[in-house]
């Protein structure tokens, strides 16, 4: 049993629910807060549940450890048994402050929580902010956890282990889970401060000769309108790409080293530079890129650059992102970045002719599925040459696959010749 606690805590009403907001010492946190499965009875069900709450305790503690700004939102504890005990406080009159002005609403929410030691207590949100903490702090010294000061803002609310009290909090675990709004990646890209992916959007979008004056759609999702006349790609398609090409350790590792900025500043810089190099070699390269950068803000895009009759594939949104992804795949077979990039400036980009048509343009629309997106990766790099020995990237390949998606015999399908 842990000892008895007192809290500040501020009370509340919402809905049918009596809430206290509180502060919860992160030692707290850890030794008292049990895991979210409280809320079923059925073992298989404490499984899946856990499973579907997937492990993310080590990345935030991590977090926790290296960024000294870090912060976290409210948790939701849901909180039976034991005698958790309201005690109202009474505000006294001072020089500074009458109590006889306030309403009655504001005084009577202000006071202590006392929790006995014998409560069960679970998380109903923020699960895996309360997994990184108790990750965290069993990393902790002895002599560095007696000094911590870090506190997280926890909301308590009432929960019966009887049938109609499990539906209840279930509902409300559902219900919160369900509405919770995923920040957009309009808002990551605006203020993520450790994400370097978005940090470097970000600096792209302020600083760089083709973005700074606009030339990138700001809408949801990855698609670019055929009647989009302005921008050369979308933001979503912009991030996609930057997430390729930067990456410089597998997926696992690649997600966690984003979620925390690095300690050093050079670091960051590196990743910012890298990410107007490789701008400045593509409008170096292809000529249509500089065309658009040397536009006046206002001006449309050259006519034919995008239009209902297909146009250049370089500006569909799928384009940016395939670039990245195929740079970095001929660069596994020893291409370096400019020949990938000049090679690529040579191959043929009109959605309308061949190798696209009916690969990536069915006459008016943009074929995007998965096996046309792989076919089309695939004949980019065949044409860049990145694997002349074909150790890999087999012409008889991507004839199969080629004729899968034009409904015709491999053998009568040709490859768009190689540029060097």
């Amino acid at each position: 049993m842990s000892k008895a606690l007192q809290v500040p805590a501020m009370r509340g009403v919402i809905g049918d629910w009596v809430y206290y907001v509180t502060l919860l010492p992160f030692q707290e946190v850890s030794s008292r807060i049990r895991e979210t499965n409280e809320i079923h009875k059925s073992q298989l069900l404490k499984d899946m549940i856990q499973r579907v709450l997937t492990p993310r305790s080590k990345t935030i503690a991590e977090y926790i450890k290296s960024q000294t700004q870090h912060f976290f939102n409210a948790i939701v504890v849901g909180v039976y048994e034991g005698e958790p005990k309201w005690h109202q406080l009474d505000v006294g009159k001072s020089d500074l402050f009458d109590p006889s002005n306030l309403e009655p609403r504001v005084a009577n929410s202000l006071g202590i929580l006392t929790l006995s030691g014998e409560e069960k207590l679970f998380a109903i949100d923020g699960q895996h902010r309360v997994e990184g903490i108790k990750e965290f702090v069993r990393e902790l010294k002895t002599e560095n956890l007696k000094e911590l000061e870090d506190e997280i803002c926890a909301i308590f609310v009432a929960h019966s282990n009887e049938p109609s009290g499990l539906q209840r909090t279930r509902r409300l675990f559902a219900t919160i889970n369900r509405y919770a709004k995923p920040v957009s990646l309009t808002e990551i890209i605006a203020l993520d401060e450790d994400d370097v992916v978005a940090i470097t959007c970000r600096d792209l979008l302020e600083n760089h000769s083709l973005f700074k004056n606009g030339r990138v759609s700001l809408k949801k999702g990855k698609a670019i309108s055929p009647h989009d006349d302005t921008n050369v790609t979308s933001l979503a398609a912009l991030y996609q790409a930057m997430d390729s090409y930067l990456m410089n350790c597998n997926l696992s590792k690649w997600k966690a080293y984003k979620a925390v900025r690095p300690a050093s500043e050079s670091e960051v810089q590196d990743f910012i530079q890298k990410g107007h190099k490789i701008w400045d070699l593509l409008i170096d390269s292809i000529a249509e890129l500089k065309r658009v950068r040397d536009l006046p803000p206002s001006a449309s895009l050259p006519a034919g650059y995008r239009s209902t009759k297909g146009g250049d594939l370089l500006f569909r949104a799928i384009a940016i992102p395939m670039i990245a992804r195929c740079l970095r795949r001929a660069e596994t077979f020893g291409m370096k970045e400019k020949v990938f990039i000049k090679r690529f400036a040579k191959i043929p980009r009109v959605l309308h002719k061949t190798p696209w048509r009916g690969v990536l343009w069915d006459g008016s629309n943009m074929m995007i599925s998965e096996k046309n997106i792989k076919l089309a990766d695939g004949l980019i790099l065949w044409m860049v040459n990145c694997d002349p020995t074909e150790s890999k990237i087999k012409s008889a390949i991507l004839k199969k696959q080629l004729g899968n998606i034009l409904i015709k015999p491999a053998d009568t399908c040709s490859l768009p010749p190689k540029v060097d």
